[in-house]
């Protein structure tokens, strides 16, 4: 089986790896038809301004000429993938790769405008910049054959947000790579327990959430907060700190490169998913789920349905009310007193990963998936829908 990834995908993206090497080892061929238009930016969540973007854009439009000699070289092959951030990518891909009767199968990881418009907020939802983002999307979700998301849950709200009607969708999940985020033993003999977040402080984050839980924590001398990253929301979560007296009880740390990040979190005895109140955080399930269950910490994150779909509560991790800092405190007050506890978490939610999540286990699925895509080579084959 012979898979080829097209488009000005991130290659930063952990989704990305996962799923190219878990493909590899699995047994499927993988080709690359790409081009660079981002550079070394690889957190975006400080572009606020539409010009921010105008040199990629350009980038693109150079890069779409090169990249269809490109894909007119490469060998017969079963599939076209185009991976995030691929919306552009997988309009332009679709004539080139039906002219080969392959199936066009779009990665998008999320909705352009469900993280422009309705998580970041950064233009009004019936704006002219709105539509535009919103016909982007229906036109790659269209173009593809097959979409994939990571939950069920996300594919609703996307079918939901932009009024898609039919449309093939595959659920597989995000992931991490078992190799990078290696397991390790709790950390003992500490009197401080140390409960750790990371991230870009988007609002599905919900930090406000994990700043206020940790601010009504701040007299127990034997809990420590972590936190790590910058981006949207950081001066106004170091400010809410600041004015609930929390400064006592939180590290603020700037965002560590990835290749830190195993170290990080073994560090940790408790670990931190999402706690936003937006559609999108019901919706997701994050990387840093992910991998702290593959460096095996417990995990606290809101109870949503797309944790649900994955997860059982109790058992392979906590799960709180969607922004309720109380039960959130709860939940770690819960974990500090209980080691016993912190270690079932740990040991099952790591146990889960392996069997669910890592880069074999998601390469196998993906391998199913593409195997059950034949019927869609053959459309394509005939000229596609």
């Amino acid at each position: 089986m012979h898979v080829v990834f097209f488009g000005t995908y991130d290659t930063h993206r952990p989704r990305f790896r996962i799923l190219t090497r878990g493909l590899a080892q699995a047994g499927v061929t993988v080709s690359q038809c790409h081009a660079s238009i981002w550079g070394d930016l690889e957190d975006r969540s400080h572009m606020r301004d539409a010009r921010n973007y105008l040199r990629p854009a350009l980038r693109w439009c150079a890069a779409m000429p090169r990249l269809a000699r490109a894909y007119a070289a490469i060998p017969p092959h079963d599939a076209v993938i185009v991976p995030y951030l691929g919306q552009a990518d997988a309009v332009a891909a679709r004539r080139l790769v039906r002219k080969r009767g392959a199936p066009l199968i779009f990665d998008p990881y999320v909705s352009l405008f469900e993280t422009v418009i309705g998580d970041r907020k950064l233009a009004p939802s019936r704006s002219l910049a709105a539509h535009a983002i919103r016909l982007l999307d229906v036109r790659a979700f269209k173009a593809a054959d097959l979409v994939v998301v990571d939950t069920a849950s996300h594919g609703d709200l996307i079918a939901d947000q932009l009024r898609l009607g039919s449309w093939r969708r595959h659920v597989i999940p995000v992931g991490a790579e078992a190799d990078v985020f290696v397991s390790r033993p709790l950390p003992a003999g500490r009197s401080t327990t140390s409960v750790l977040f990371y991230g870009s402080m988007i609002p599905l984050h919900g930090i406000e959430t994990i700043v206020r839980a940790a601010a009504g924590l701040r007299d127990r001398g034997s809990v420590r907060f972590t936190v790590i990253g910058t981006g949207q929301e950081h001066a106004k979560a170091r400010a809410l700190a600041a004015q609930l007296n929390a400064g006592s009880i939180i590290e603020w740390r700037d965002r560590v490169p990835y290749d830190l990040l195993p170290s990080v979190i073994a560090e940790a005895d408790i670990c931190l998913g999402i706690f936003g109140t937006t559609r999108k955080a019901h919706a997701v399930v994050p990387n840093k789920v992910y991998q702290a269950l593959a460096v095996g910490r417990p995990v606290v994150s809101a109870d949503t349905p797309a944790m649900r779909e994955w997860f059982t509560p109790g058992v392979d991790c906590l799960l709180t009310r969607p922004g309720d800092h109380h039960q959130l405190g709860e939940a770690i007050v819960s974990l500090i007193e209980d080691r016993a506890l912190r270690e079932r978490l740990a040991h099952d939610g790591h146990r889960l990963f392996a069997e669910k999540f890592s880069e074999a286990a998601i390469g196998e699925a993906a391998r199913a998936m593409l195997t059950a895509s034949s019927p869609l080579r053959c459309a394509g084959l005939a000229g596609g829908r």
